[in-house]
């Protein structure tokens, strides 16, 4: 069989027709819950001689009890008033396996799923619900009149010197600041791109969400990512009620900006690999101090592992001269690594038709080494 291909506008079209598709079901489901509910609420399925609505459904189309009853709850909570034929605007587009999954979602927790949420997001969500609801449970039996045991009346007193001498309760958790310094940890080469200013708040949304959903959990708290025009959302839980926070990327790294470096440290006080205690993006990793090390370190290629390095503080750059008064530059390796590197992300960006503010800053700098550099751009095309 011969390899079928789609060009781009191909693929977009097959892409719409899917989705246009799927929502035509999601649809039907819809009106098939709000018809059963009509024949459940008026009893004609009596007239058939049913004795119930589960024996009618599962007679005449072959539906489960379970089945017929999650198309008429998708109706009640999903459709337009609760009853018609017709899906709330805010769940267009969304898939039934969502919509099921939905069901059983606190209706405050909803508005944190999007067309993009996939299912098993949305169970996380679920989860974090249940731990709650069991630790509330704990706390209310902790609370009973019975569980609490009085003090025996024999304990020393505290003396007021000992009282004078307790700690004043501590300013209460920032639930938003703590998941956040979790995610960096995680995250630290991002970090470090957002300390240094290298990302604006369109690419942190491409960088940190590029699908356009993306949860990170601590606990029971749990982030949201989105696409940049929805930003994102913190779900906290505060007296036995979850409550949502939205924030912009904006925010996000102006929150970021008045961290220190401790996300990015582990327990010992050591630098991780991937991170860097100066936010400065893309220098060497600190080499062993010895003389022989830093030489080592110096003639590392600038391209490592597909990531583009900045090249280290010592090495010489166009307009400084060097020692004996030569003009110094950039190696002509060093400069066809920078070319290769920002020519593949921006070609392979294309290829996926993401026109996003990433690709064009990648073709931003590949014009101006092209420019900068036109005798070795010249070389590598031939």
């Amino acid at each position: 069989m011969e390899q079928l291909t789609l060009s781009l506008d191909d693929y977009a079209e097959v892409k719409h027709k899917i989705k246009e598709k799927l929502n035509e079901t999601v649809y039907n489901f819809i009106i098939i819950g709000y018809y059963l509910k009509q024949v459940r609420d008026s009893g004609a399925f009596r007239k058939d001689g049913y004795r119930s609505m589960e024996e009618f459904a599962r007679a005449e189309y072959g539906l489960s009890a379970g089945t017929a009853s999650r198309f008429m709850d998708i109706n009640t909570e999903f459709s337009k008033d609760g009853n018609s034929v017709e899906i709330k605007d805010e769940y267009r587009g969304f898939a039934y396996s969502k919509l099921q999954e939905m069901l059983t979602v606190m209706p405050e927790d909803r508005e944190l799923v999007t067309e993009h949420t996939t299912v098993q997001q949305i169970r996380e969500i679920k989860q974090a619900e249940k731990e709650e609801k069991q630790s509330d449970r704990e706390r209310e039996q902790k609370n009973m009149p019975l569980m609490q045991m009085a003090a025996p009346d024999n304990l020393p007193k505290k003396t007021e010197e000992e009282t004078g001498n307790e700690t004043e309760p501590s300013a209460p958790p920032d639930p938003f600041r703590d998941i956040m310094t979790d995610f960096w940890k995680e995250n630290a080469e991002l970090y470090s791109k957002a300390l240094s200013g290298m990302l604006t708040p369109e690419i942190a949304a491409e960088e940190i969400c590029p699908s356009g959903s993306r949860t990170y959990r601590k606990g029971t708290n749990m982030l949201f990512f989105y696409d940049f025009d929805r930003g994102l959302k913190l779900r906290s839980y505060t007296d036995g009620k979850p409550v949502i926070t939205a924030y912009t990327y904006q925010e996000l790294l102006e929150k970021t900006a008045g961290m220190d470096t401790a996300p990015v440290k582990e327990k010992d006080g050591h630098q991780p690999e991937n991170a860097v205690a100066t936010p400065q993006y893309g220098q060497a990793e600190n080499a062993a101090n010895n003389e022989a090390a830093e030489e080592t370190q110096a003639e590392k290629d600038t391209v490592i592992d597909g990531e583009y390095r900045e090249l280290e503080s010592g090495r010489k750059k166009d307009g400084e001269k060097s020692a004996d008064g030569q003009q110094a530059g950039y190696m002509d390796e060093e400069i066809k690594h920078a070319i290769d590197y920002f020519d593949t992300e921006h070609s392979r960006m294309a290829g996926l038709g993401q026109d996003s503010a990433k690709r064009r800053n990648y073709k931003i700098a590949l014009e101006c080494i092209r420019r900068c550099y036109k005798s070795i751009a010249e070389e590598m095309d031939y």
